[in-house]
């Protein structure tokens, strides 16, 4: 038990600071995108952008820094003394705990803003959110086992493939607003579910056959 509760000790304490990063970058990319378009620095301005850039600083974070913590922390955990199980479990703890922390801030941000203020993504962007977060966190694993089998190459093209797809997200969400985000049929929550489970199964399967190396 007491090596469960070093796992999640500690993917709760990398879960906190990716989304603590992940909310700070979003704030300063609203100002960064504010100056190249040169809005003006108006409260309702600021906050009504807030949605859009935690769904787009979120999109890359959660992908890179779940790829990432598959590099690194999958192999230390289990040279701290947790178990194969152990530290499969805390991946799959930490993006839910991510996930939960994400849909929190989004709930109050909408209870907290007048309901008559313009925002730049107007229909609600909690359920979207909840969906490509889950692919990133589903496809993040899967980058990790590709990076830790072919090393720089893989991880190179895969920044190169996560960027360009960010940058589409990003500008598709400047351009068309809330027209870009529907509201998803149930199949679609099917679906997400399904690639996750899928994704972690294979994660585990290679989980199980790494070699412990201290």
């Amino acid at each position: 038990m007491g090596g469960l509760m070093r796992a999640y000790k500690c993917a709760t304490w990398r879960a906190c600071r990716c989304v603590g990063m992940t909310l700070v970058m979003a704030v300063g990319f609203i100002f960064y995108f504010m100056i190249l378009q040169g809005t003006n620095f108006t409260l309702v301005n600021i906050v009504g952008r807030f949605p859009q850039s935690v769904l787009m600083v979120g999109s890359l974070m959660y992908l890179f820094y779940g790829m990432v913590d598959i590099v690194t922390y999958v192999q230390y955990g289990m040279s701290c003394g947790c178990t194969r199980r152990h530290t499969f479990f805390s991946i799959v703890y930490m993006h839910v705990f991510e996930l939960a922390v994400t849909e929190l801030v989004l709930v109050l941000y909408y209870l907290a803003v007048p309901a008559g203020w313009p925002l730049l993504l107007q229909s609600d962007v909690c359920l979207p959110v909840l969906y490509l977060f889950v692919f990133d966190m589903g496809l993040s694993m899967t980058m990790g086992i590709l990076v830790r089998r072919f090393g720089k190459i893989a991880y190179v093209l895969i920044v190169m493939l996560g960027a360009f797809v960010g940058g589409v997200i990003g500008g598709l969400a400047g351009i068309f607003g809330n027209e870009m985000i529907p509201c998803a049929p149930v199949y679609v929550t099917a679906a997400v579910l399904v690639w996750y489970v899928v994704m972690a199964v294979i994660v585990w399967l290679f989980i199980r056959k790494m070699e412990v190396r201290v």
